[in-house]
Parts: C-alpha cells; sequence; structure tokens
C-alpha cells in the first residue's frame, strides 16, 4: 500500500534511538499513526521535520514494526512559526492539538480537517490578540469540534425529556451524562447540577444557527470553559493535560 495525502503533525514521540513515531490528522484518512524510521539522522529525509503542528504531504507505505504505516516521505507545506513565538497562542494550539488526538477517529474527517487548519492558520495569522479574543476563539471551536464528532451539547430543548427550556431563566442548569441543558423539572431532580447563563448558552447557539448574538461576557466565558472542560472530560475519560496552559487566557480579559 502506498498513499500520499496532506496531514497535520498532532504529535511525537521517540522510538528507539533514531526514529519518531508520529500522529497525524489526514483529511483522507482521519488519525494516522506513523513510523519514521532514522528521523534523527543526518541523512534521513525528516531530518529536522516533523515538528509539531507543521502541516506536511505526507507519503506513507506498507507497514512497519507494532502494524505501523511506514512515513516514507515527508514534504513541508506550512509551519505555524508566528503562533510559536507568542506563548498564549502557542498555549490555545498545543490545547487544541492534544483535545483533536485524543478524540480523533481513525477514519476520514474533512470537515473537521479543514476546520482544525483553519483555526490553526488564524492563530498563526492574528497579531497581538486580547485575551478575551483567544479565549473566545478558542470556546467557538471546541463548541464546532463537539459537534464536528457528534458529542455536541443540546442547546435548543431539555436534554434529558426534550421539553422547552424557559425562555426567561437568567441561568440553565446542564448535566453531561443527559447530554447538555437541563429544563426546570430535570434540573430539580438533579442534585446540584452546575449551571451556565442563558447568555453564554445563547453565544453557544449562535455558534451553530449562524444567528447575531452578543460576545460572552469574562464571567460567560469562564463558564462556558467549565462546561466544556465537563464534556471533554465525560467523553475522553481524562483530564487535558495541556489545560492549565490556557488559564492565562480567563486572566484581565477584555
Amino acid at each position: 500500500m502506498q498513499v500520499t495525502t496532506e496531514a497535520i503533525v498532532l504529535r511525537r514521540i521517540p522510538y528507539a534511538d533514531t526514529s519518531l513515531v508520529v500522529h497525524l490528522f489526514s483529511a483522507e484518512r482521519g488519525r494516522i499513526t506513523a513510523l519514521a524510521k532514522g528521523a534523527f539522522r543526518p541523512q534521513s529525509p525528516h531530518f529536522g521535520g516533523l515538528d509539531l503542528l507543521d502541516r506536511i504531504e505526507a507519503r506513507l507505505v506498507g507497514r512497519g514494526d507494532a502494524g505501523l504505516l511506514l512515513l516514507g516521505s515527508s514534504a513541508l507545506q506550512s509551519s505555524p512559526r508566528s503562533l510559536r513565538r507568542d506563548a498564549r497562542r502557542l498555549a490555545a494550539a498545543l490545547y487544541s492539538v492534544e483535545l483533536v488526538d485524543a478524540a480523533l477517529p481513525a477514519a476520514p474527517s474533512p470537515i473537521l480537517y479543514h476546520r482544525f487548519r483553519a483555526w490553526l492558520d488564524w492563530l498563526d495569522g492574528i497579531e497581538d490578540p486580547s485575551n478575551g479574543e483567544l479565549a473566545r476563539a478558542l470556546a467557538a471551536f471546541e463548541s464546532h469540534f463537539l459537534e464536528d464528532i457528534g458529542l455536541a451539547p443540546v442547546l435548543e430543548r431539555c436534554a434529558h425529556d426534550r421539553r422547552e427550556l424557559d425562555p426567561a431563566a437568567a441561568r440553565i442548569a446542564y448535566s453531561v451524562r443527559a447530554g447538555g441543558l437541563l429544563c426546570e423539572s430535570c434540573a430539580r431532580l438533579a442534585d446540584r447540577p452546575p449551571m451556565v447563563s442563558a447568555s453564554a448558552a445563547a453565544w453557544l447557539r449562535s455558534l451553530r444557527t449562524g444567528e447575531p448574538a452578543p460576545p460572552p461576557s469574562a464571567r460567560d466565558l469562564a463558564e462556558l470553559r467549565a462546561l466544556l472542560d465537563r464534556f471533554h472530560t465525560y467523553h475522553l475519560e481524562r483530564t487535558l493535560r495541556a489545560r492549565p496552559a490556557i488559564e492565562a487566557l480567563y486572566r484581565d480579559r477584555d
């Protein structure tokens, strides 16, 4: 078998003394695990390349050790050098990389791939964004990510019994186990469920519908962060290691 595909480098793991195992994200193949033999040798076609976040043209051939695909060659297409010089943008990028690497299936995911590529391009291209701007953009990416992999929270009605939500409520309970927001009746049956402001929920809905909504406040962003963290932890069954790195985005927000 021989396949050539565009891919983004999600993870690099040293293998033996001279090789790398790389996790790649391809639109045509989803998540790929491949062995780059001799990547640390000066004569290797991979030497000095395969940096995290790089977008490459990967030629995958046969099968190698432990059933891994072999990375025959890797031509660099782009490298996000600008975001690597900004600790906040880099933190947001690495957090999203870990999220994608943890949840991505080994199946074609063209919509998610192009969304992820556009997100990295935005991070690389924007100059001196505010913490609030970065936090909003990251929350939007995460919301779309959950939608693309079929795990988006139910926001339009009660996730438990499908009843309509109270349009006058200032705050709305939610349940990760139920899969989204709860009506007042279901919230009363739950054991002190977490809450999110109606304005934060409206902003999340606007990301799906395209309808205008006021940008989330600093408090809304903190509540959205908690909601997204709970959904990630529940579905991935682990806490993302890069989570503390994005804490700075929620200080001195504007």
